[in-house]
């Protein structure tokens, strides 16, 4: 039994792969805009630094982190907010939710003014957030504030409370 050899064929590698090229074309459909992705790098880290230094709302260590979709990088197509999570002082732990968010909308009433930027605040109860919209660029960032670890139940879950827009209870929150 006589094999014949095969013929030599130049095969490119998106014609061996065109799954990799529709990845490919996928990843730049979703992909969020350079100047929206600049703008979710910026705010963020200015509006941390702000409430950071203010007395107007007590926080600990680690002060904030960002949480959402930005905040675990699988942000896609048009970032519109970036959420940030707000570590309070145990002190507020037996205060009601109300006051915490109050205190919170307190302190970002300053910061558009400090970034030099035109911006508006709006307390958001049923979101339990404050939401900080820059006005001009369309973007906002919404503060979450929780209370980090003030119970042995929550410890051991590893997971910081979050107040509940009604009454003063907590409930869990999984950035």
């Amino acid at each position: 039994m006589r094999v014949e050899p095969l013929a030599a064929v130049t095969l490119t590698r998106e014609a061996m792969h065109p799954l990799a090229q529709r990845f490919i074309d996928f990843g730049r459909r979703i992909k969020p805009a350079l100047e929206r992705l600049a703008m979710a790098e910026k705010f963020p880290d200015q509006v941390r630094d702000e409430l950071r230094r203010t007395a107007l709302i007590t926080t600990k260590d680690p002060h904030s982190r960002l949480a959402g979709s930005y905040g675990r990088q699988v942000a896609v197509k048009m970032i519109k907010d970036v959420d940030v999570l707000i570590v309070t002082a145990d002190a507020y732990y037996g205060l009601p939710a109300e006051r915490v968010l109050r205190d919170l909308e307190r302190a970002a009433q300053s910061l558009p003014k400090a970034l030099g930027v035109v911006g508006e605040i709006e307390l958001r109860p049923q979101r339990r957030s404050v939401r900080v919209r820059f006005t001009e660029a369309e973007f906002d960032i919404d503060l979450v504030p929780v209370v980090a670890f003030v119970n042995e139940r929550a410890r051991r879950r590893r997971q910081p409370l979050q107040p509940h827009s009604e009454g003063s209870g907590k409930v869990g929150s999984s950035p």
